[in-house]
């Protein structure tokens, strides 16, 4: 019995098929490697990459994304109807090719919330799911609720958003400040407020309505809510911005009831019409009512708090001085004085100090009208420690003041020091 023998390709034939399959794999490899290439460079800002990409891979999710972000780029009002479902049907593709990608779900929710889709909940929800951090994926989402009308999660995305991505802030900060001047929003900010540890942007947000708040309400809204905090005290930072902006406004009695109220006990007992005279408790240098010593660099001076004989508990003011001509006013105190009259008094300890008229102690208006109150003799030479006042009389007009220590004269010449001093028992009296 015969039968037909099976055909088999001669070994030219399959060497011809196994060629052109590994031709049409390495085609298929090179297509996708050049549209990724291309959408990588569309990422990176060419925006003509994006088109390229579709031309070698048709679905190229990255591409399909960044070709609805152009259409929706410069749309208004007038054009983003006629643009929203070609934008809309690419992300539509780009999802079915990348499912799992936040960005198309977030900028496909915008889209379908313009038609009221009932859809558009559930991709926002997943999108947040899958991006939890990523910036322009919280991004998106903090628009999505901006639109849905839902201020408090579109302020949690935005949080999100500017961890990210720091340069958002510019963005948001506006808009929060919105919010915290808002007394029917600002509780939005209350779970970010009570600990702003996880959000860097904080502190520059804060000091954002500090400086630009056209009225004090948003930044009093966010010093309440950070006093209220459990997790972390309203910080030091904080605290000098507040009263800064308060002492701008003028509110001098306002700044300065804050910052007794941010006193410690051992603080509190070195309170009176001068804070700390006795130089007890370390140097402030804030915007506080305490000490401020901040000798200027490279000048050979240096401020300190020392221990010396006859000093009233162990410490006293010291400066030493090193022949260089230099303006000093660097040792000062805001103080917040109703109006009236005062003594200001101290102790003083000349230590060789040598210069052509010496070192003043001088109490002038900082906030109001201007002009020196009073000024004290000069200090300059040697000599054990002896006392000294001058008389003041704080005018209605003149709601804070500063008291300074200068070395005085008009001539460069005359700012030439050399040698120490030391200072104690400062204090300011009320006349009877």
């Amino acid at each position: 019995m015969t039968g037909n023998a099976p055909t088999t390709a001669s070994p030219a034939l399959r060497r011809g098929l196994l060629l052109a399959v590994a031709l049409f794999l390495a085609w298929q490899v090179i297509t996708l490697q050049v549209a990724n290439h291309y959408a990588r460079n569309a990422d990176a800002g060419d925006a003509a990459a994006a088109a390229r990409a579709l031309g070698w891979d048709p679905g190229q999710p990255r591409a399909l994304e960044l070709q609805a972000r152009i259409l929706l780029a410069d749309a208004t009002e007038d054009t983003l109807p006629q643009r929203a479902p070609e934008a809309q049907a690419l992300l539509e593709r780009a999802v079915t090719a990348e499912p799992s990608r936040g960005n198309n779900l977030a900028l496909l929710a915008l889209l379908r919330q313009r038609e009221h889709d009932g859809s558009a909940p559930v991709l926002a929800s997943l999108a947040d799911e899958l991006a939890p951090v990523h910036p322009q994926v919280q991004r998106n989402l903090a628009r999505y609720y901006l639109l849905a009308t839902e201020l408090d999660q579109a302020v949690v995305h935005a949080a999100r958003a500017m961890v990210g991505k720091p340069g958002l802030a510019s963005d948001y900060y506006p808009l929060l400040m919105q919010v915290a001047a808002d007394p029917r929003a600002r509780d939005v900010l209350a779970a970010i407020a009570d600990d702003p540890t996880p959000f860097p942007w904080w502190q520059g947000f804060f000091r954002h309505v500090a400086t630009n708040a056209q009225e004090l309400d948003a930044l009093r809204s966010l010093v309440s809510l950070r006093q209220a905090s459990t997790a972390l005290p309203l910080t030091e930072y904080e605290r000098n911005l507040y009263i800064n902006r308060l002492r701008r406004e003028g509110l001098v009695d306002e700044a300065y009831l804050h910052w007794v109220n941010g006193l410690g006990k051992a603080q509190l007992r070195s309170l009176g019409y001068l804070y700390d005279g006795g130089f007890d408790h370390d140097f402030a240098n804030d915007s506080g009512f305490g000490w401020v010593a901040r000798p200027p660099g490279n000048s050979g001076i240096r401020i300190s708090r020392g221990d010396t004989y006859g000093a009233s508990n162990d410490k006293a003011l010291r400066l030493s001085f090193r022949g260089k001509r230099v303006r000093f006013s660097h040792v000062y105190q805001q103080v917040f004085l109703a109006p009236g009259a005062y003594t200001v008094s101290g102790r003083v300890r000349p230590d060789q100090l040598r210069a052509r008229r010496g070192l003043q102690w001088r109490l002038y208006c900082s906030t109001g009208a201007g002009g020196t109150l009073g000024e004290s003799e000069l200090f300059v030479g040697t000599g054990d420690w002896r006392s000294f006042q001058f008389e003041v009389v704080v005018p209605p007009e003149c709601s804070g003041q500063t008291l300074r220590l200068y070395s005085a004269g008009h001539r460069d010449v005359d700012h030439e020091l050399d040698g120490a001093i030391w200072f104690d028992d400062l204090q300011i009296g009320l006349d009877k």
